[in-house]
C-alpha cells in the first residue's frame, strides 16, 4: 500500500528521538510505501535543524533518499489553488492533498483537522 505523507508525520518522528518506534511514520514503513510531495520535501529542509550543520539533517536525508517523491505538475498546482481557495489549507498541506486526489492514494498525516475538511481526501486512519 502507498500513501502520502504529510510533514506534520515526519516532525513528529524527528522530535520522538528515542521513541521512534512509536511514530506513525515508522509504523507505516513497515507495511507500506512512504510518498512524499516535493513541497513536503521543500518544508522538510526548510527548518533549522535541517541544514548542513543541523542536528536533523542526516535523519532527514535518510528519509528522503528511502522515499518515493512526487513531482506537482501545472494540473496539481491548479488543484492547489482550489483547494486553498476553498478549504483554507496551507500551502503544503494543498499539494498533499492534490496529489492525493491525482493519484487516488490515501494521506497519513498527524494533523487530521486540516485534512479532514476536504471530504475527497482518504485519511489513513490505524496502523
Amino acid at each position: 500500500m502507498k500513501v502520502i505523507v504529510d510533514a506534520s508525520v515526519v516532525v513528529d518522528y524527528l522530535r520522538r528521538r528515542q521513541a521512534h518506534d512509536e511514530s506513525l511514520f515508522i509504523k507505516f514503513s513497515r507495511i507500506g510505501t512512504v510518498v512524499f510531495s516535493l513541497v513536503t520535501v521543500a518544508e522538510l529542509y526548510s527548518g533549522k535543524s535541517a541544514q548542513d550543520e543541523g542536528s536533523q539533517r542526516e535523519y532527514i536525508d535518510s528519509l528522503i533518499d528511502g522515499a518515493e517523491v512526487m513531482i506537482p505538475t501545472v494540473k496539481t498546482a491548479k488543484t492547489v489553488g482550489m483547494l486553498r481557495a476553498t478549504y483554507q489549507l496551507s500551502l503544503g498541506d494543498a499539494f498533499v492533498a492534490a496529489l492525493a486526489i491525482e493519484e487516488k492514494l490515501p494521506v497519513l498525516t498527524a494533523d487530521k483537522k486540516a485534512f479532514e475538511k476536504v471530504k475527497v481526501v482518504r485519511l489513513l486512519r490505524d496502523i
